[in-house]
C-alpha cells in the first residue's frame, strides 16, 4: 500500500481485520503527547526528475540531521510528473526529527491545518513545488497548537487537528461487526475494500428483507 493510488480487496472478513491489524503495527502517530507543535512542521520540495530519484534518496538517507526511512518507490510517487504516470503532493514533511513524503490523503487535512484552498495546493504542485513548501512554512509556522499526524506505509497519510482522538480501526470494525452479529445473526460478509482515504465493507441482509421494508412501510 506504499503508492498513493494503492487498493486492497477481500472477501474474506478474517483477511480485512488482517490488514487493519498489520497497518495498525506498523502505523506511527505523532500527536501532543509526543509534542507535535504545528509552528514546528517544516516542508521540502519533491521535484519531477525521476531519473534522479536513486541519487535523491541516497543523499536523504545519508543526512546527518534528519532521518529518512522511504523507499524509492514512495519518493518517486510523491513527485508530480504526469508523463511518467506521477500525480503526487511534490512535498516532504519534517516531523519528530523525521522527513517523511506527504501522501496525497493528507493533502485536504495539511490545507485546512494552513488555512489555504486545497486548489491553491494543486496550483503550485504543478509549477511551483518550492513555492508550495514556502506557503505551508509560513502558514504552519503562525499556527499554533498542535497536530496530530499518521504515517503510515512510509509517508504521511493523514492530518489533524491536536484535539484529534486516534481510534484503531480494528476497534471500529470489531464494535460494527459486533452490532450487527447481535442484531442480525444470520447477515453475511459480502466482501470489503480500502485505500488510504477510506474502507468500506459490504453485509448482506437479504434473509431481513421483510424486517427492515416492513420498518419502513409500517
Amino acid at each position: 500500500m506504499i503508492l498513493d493510488n494503492a487498493e486492497f480487496f477481500t472477501s474474506e472478513p478474517q483477511e480485512l481485520e488482517d490488514f487493519f491489524m498489520e497497518r495498525e503495527e506498523n502505523a506511527v502517530w505523532y500527536s501532543d503527547e509526543t509534542n507535535c507543535r504545528a509552528d514546528d512542521i517544516r516542508f521540502k520540495p519533491i521535484f519531477d526528475e525521476p531519473i534522479c530519484v536513486p541519487a535523491e534518496v541516497s543523499k536523504l538517507k545519508a543526512a546527518k540531521t534528519v532521518k529518512f526511512d522511504s523507499s524509492e518507490e514512495a519518493y518517486a510517487d510523491t513527485m508530480y510528473a504526469p508523463d511518467f504516470g506521477y500525480y503526487g503532493s511534490t512535498q516532504m514533511m519534517f516531523v519528530g526529527g523525521h522527513l517523511y513524503p506527504v501522501g496525497i490523503s493528507a493533502i485536504k487535512g495539511l490545507a485546512k491545518r494552513a488555512d489555504m484552498m486545497v486548489e491553491g495546493w494543486d496550483k503550485l504542485r504543478k509549477g511551483n513545488p518550492q513555492g508550495l513548501s514556502n506557503v505551508l512554512d509560513t502558514f504552519l509556522k503562525e499556527t499554533k497548537g498542535f497536530l496530530t499526524v499518521l504515517v503510515e506505509d512510509e509517508k504521511v497519510r493523514a492530518v489533524n487537528s491536536g484535539g484529534y482522538a486516534a481510534c484503531p480501526a480494528t476497534t471500529v470494525l470489531k464494535a460494527v461487526n459486533q452490532w450487527i452479529e447481535n442484531e442480525y445473526p444470520d447477515a453475511e460478509f459480502v466482501s470489503a475494500y480500502a485505500n488510504h482515504d477510506y474502507v468500506t465493507w459490504r453485509i448482506n441482509l437479504d434473509a431481513y428483507t421483510d424486517n427492515i421494508l416492513g420498518a419502513f412501510l409500517s
